[in-house]
Order: C-alpha cells, then sequence, then structure tokens
C-alpha cells in the first residue's frame, strides 16, 4: 500500500487489476463508510458510486481505485478489505438481475450452501437427470407436496406413513404382497 500514493491520480497501468481503460486517471482512497445503497464516501470526502462491473459492493475500511467518469466519482476495483471475516456478496449496481451461464457450472460451499428466495425456485433439466445424493433428506413442506411422473420407484429398507386426517390409494389395478404377513387392523374394516 505504501508504493501507491492515494491522492496523485496514476495512470491505470500501474494498478494490476484495474478495469480503467487506457489513458483513464485513476486514484487510490480508502472507503469510510456507505451513505446510500449505491453511494460510499472515501477518505479524501468524496463520494463515490462503483462501476457496473464491479460485482463486489465496497465496505467501510476496503482500498480501491476510483476514476471520475462523467463528472462522477466511481469505483472500479477494491483492492484490500480489512475485515476478512465478512462474507462477500457479488451483484449488480441496484441489484439488477444477474445471469451466469457456462457449459459447465459448480457451485462450491466448504460447509454449507444455501440457495434463498422469498419467491420461487426452479431448477429445470428437462433433457437430463437431477441428482441427489446426501446422508440425510429432511423435507419442510407448508402446504402442498406435488409429485407427477410416469414411473416412480422407491426401495428402502423400511417406510413408514403416516396421515392425521385421510390417506387415499388408487389405480386401475392394485397389488399389495408380502414375503411373510400383511396385517390391516381398524375399529371398522369395509371391504368390497
Amino acid at each position: 500500500m505504501s508504493a501507491l500514493n492515494k491522492t496523485r491520480p496514476t495512470t491505470h497501468h500501474k494498478f494490476t487489476g484495474s478495469t480503467a481503460a487506457p489513458g483513464m486517471i485513476c486514484y487510490q482512497a480508502k472507503i469510510i463508510s456507505q451513505l446510500s445503497d449505491e453511494l460510499w464516501l472515501l477518505d479524501n470526502g468524496k463520494q463515490v458510486n462503483r462501476a457496473f462491473s464491479c460485482l463486489i459492493p465496497p465496505q467501510s475500511g476496503d482500498w480501491v481505485i476510483y476514476t471520475d467518469v462523467g463528472g462522477k466519482a466511481v469505483v472500479t476495483t477494491i483492492l484490500s478489505r480489512e475485515q476478512t471475516d465478512k462474507s462477500a456478496n457479488i451483484s449488480l449496481p441496484h441489484k439488477q438481475d444477474m445471469q451466469l451461464a457456462a457449459k459447465k457450472l459448480q457451485l462450491t460451499g466448504e460447509h454449507s450452501l444455501e440457495l434463498i428466495s422469498a419467491g420461487d425456485i426452479s431448477i429445470n433439466a428437462s433433457m437430463g437427470k437431477l441428482l441427489v445424493t446426501v446422508k440425510d433428506m429432511v423435507q419442510q413442506i407448508q402446504h402442498s407436496f406435488i409429485q407427477r411422473c410416469k414411473q416412480l420407484i422407491s426401495r428402502m429398507e423400511m417406510m413408514d406413513v403416516e396421515a392425521s386426517q385421510m390417506m387415499k390409494s388408487h389405480s386401475r389395478h392394485q397389488m399389495m404382497t408380502a414375503d411373510k404377513d400383511i396385517r390391516i387392523n381398524a375399529e371398522r374394516i369395509n371391504m368390497g
């Protein structure tokens, strides 16, 4: 950090990784505070927005590179972050929609991975498979659980199904078999 002077303008090529265009004058400064969703205050008193390509929003204490675009100061790069224990969010300015596209895409969480939405979550693999491999699976559904498929096969050592009100099973032809016992127990049993 000491090799870079935060008050002296420097051409972009002296900042490794800067997104500035050739000939653009860039400055180094420190973020003091966040004034609003897309506005930050620098240690030199300037107020800055972030460039569209700056996908990680700055935080207080970050060292950044900024430049002037049309009379507005814009952060182009975050050089370093004091509080590395905090999580970093990836987002476009003003929370615009984002799409990731690749031939193969992998998301890895070393300890956990969460998908959170206040609305819908859609997984579409219409020409492929959805493979889920876990040690335990717990599903909590507030209202309805609907499955539609051509064939459903379940194989397990033990199955326990309980409905507090009513359970219905219907098909054109139905078979119930067991290697040893079949037990039907109820207060009243109607057959036929």
